[in-house]
């Protein structure tokens, strides 16, 4: 290894890359495709089931199967989209590892050139995910406000009423919130009333030294 190579440990270290805007990002999508979208999209097609065998006890069946085929396409493809992020899912230092007999200085172009490529790839396939899932459960409050719509025969149309308004009402701050919390939205002032602020830390002051008599100094104001 020549003088002008950095050492092996610094390889990754003194690459520089973007850092996420979400540190727990692929965490996140993991938990959304694996968990929560085939959770969502197996009840959404057991619910199918139920309006094809029981139409009568529908106001308006084939709205309630066609916003049913629309919620399981957008939760499924929340889960194939996961599956392609999570492939490229990857830190400098997990691609370091895969060349470990490359010499120190080609190794640091190829671990900075398959990172951001990956990321990339990566951010792409997120975003996917990310909007897939909002826009399926968005039309999971569509479809049961669609399914709870009264009958001509219900006893309690009204109370049906406040349950399709609710469903409504949950829809619209969900395709909202999809909406206002991505990146550029957030810097916004609707993104920031509806998703939360920015914070800015706060400027932290050093503790002061003791002085030799024992008691601690003043902090500086």
């Amino acid at each position: 290894m020549s003088n002008a190579d950095p050492p092996r440990e610094n390889v990754a270290t003194s690459l520089r890359y973007e850092v996420p805007y979400y540190y727990n990002g692929p965490k996140a999508i993991d938990s959304i495709s694996s968990v929560a979208a085939p959770l969502l999209a197996g009840g959404t097609l057991a619910f199918m089931g139920v309006v094809l065998q029981q139409q009568n006890a529908f106001r308006f069946p084939g709205v309630v199967l066609v916003v049913s085929a629309i919620t399981l396409m957008a939760l499924i493809f929340t889960v194939q989209s996961g599956y392609w992020a999570r492939q490229h899912a990857v830190t400098p230092w997990e691609i370091e590892q895969w060349w470990p007999d490359l010499p120190e200085s080609l190794k640091i172009h190829r671990v900075r050139a398959d990172w951001w490529q990956d990321h990339a790839d990566y951010l792409v396939w997120a975003n996917r995910a990310r909007l897939s899932f909002g826009v399926g459960v968005t039309t999971v409050w569509l479809l049961l406000a669609t399914a709870i719509v009264p009958t001509n025969n219900d006893k309690e149309p009204a109370l049906r009423w406040v349950a399709v308004s609710l469903c409504l009402l949950t829809a619209v701050l969900e395709g909202v919130l999809l909406i206002t919390s991505n990146k550029p939205m957030r810097s916004s002032k609707l993104g920031r009333a509806l998703v939360g602020p920015i914070v800015v830390p706060p400027r932290f002051v050093p503790r002061p030294q003791s002085k030799p008599g024992g008691d601690e100094g003043t902090a500086p104001s």
